[in-house]
């Protein structure tokens, strides 16, 4: 299909650093938010403090999703990537993406239901906001085809392109030559040409 691409292990490295760096920054102001929000909270904004402290609860459990349970890794060469993450060894590619979609979407419907009790002002976010959460679910339920590997096989001729393309993908990323989908136990899994074992 075209040439092979290579992560190189330090630039995975220096990614995963960085990961790490933005956890532990973010996790010092998600304790002084929840901090401020539990013991600072002024008497008059108890009423939406509960609603305040929920988002601050969501966004500690989608920083410790990606950075920790996630760990993504973006290859813009051809506008994929692969997580090396605790749940992505222990579950399947689209068991994690539903997990972080669903993660998301109970967000996004926290923090609408908090515009909703907000009074007009510098605080309320724009709609567009919301539309372009919409569009990232859907560009995320598509994509989890491509992270699904060969699953897609036989599932007709997109199917068979996509399961082909994230077959390639996934060899190439880890310098192991040639790809092809074959079926090993009446499963489809991912064949690479100088690898012993081939991704599911």
């Amino acid at each position: 299909m075209s040439d092979d691409i290579f992560l190189s292990l330090e630039t995975e490295r220096a990614l995963l650093l960085g990961e790490h760096c933005v956890f532990g920054i973010s996790s010092v102001f998600n304790a002084l938010a929840l901090f401020c929000l539990i013991r600072e909270t002024l008497p008059h904004q108890k009423e939406i403090r509960v609603y305040l402290m929920f988002i601050q609860v969501m966004v500690i459990l989608t920083d410790v999703y990606f950075c920790m349970l996630f760990q993504p890794f973006p290859v813009l060469q051809v506008f994929a990537g692969y997580c090396t993450g605790i749940l992505c060894r222990v579950a399947q590619p689209n068991i994690v993406v539903v997990i972080g979609a669903t993660a998301a979407a109970i967000c996004t419907f926290i923090i609408h239901r908090h515009q909703a009790i907000v009074t007009r002002g510098r605080w309320v976010l724009s709609k567009f906001l919301f539309i372009c959460a919409a569009l990232a679910f859907a560009f995320v339920a598509a994509d989890e085809l491509l992270l699904t590997t060969c699953a897609r096989m036989n599932d007709g001729f997109l199917g068979d392109k996509l399961a082909e393309v994230a077959c390639f993908t996934s060899c190439s990323l880890r310098n192991c030559g040639n790809s092809k989908c074959v079926f090993r136990d009446n499963r489809p899994v991912c064949a690479c040409g100088r690898c012993a074992d081939g991704a599911g």
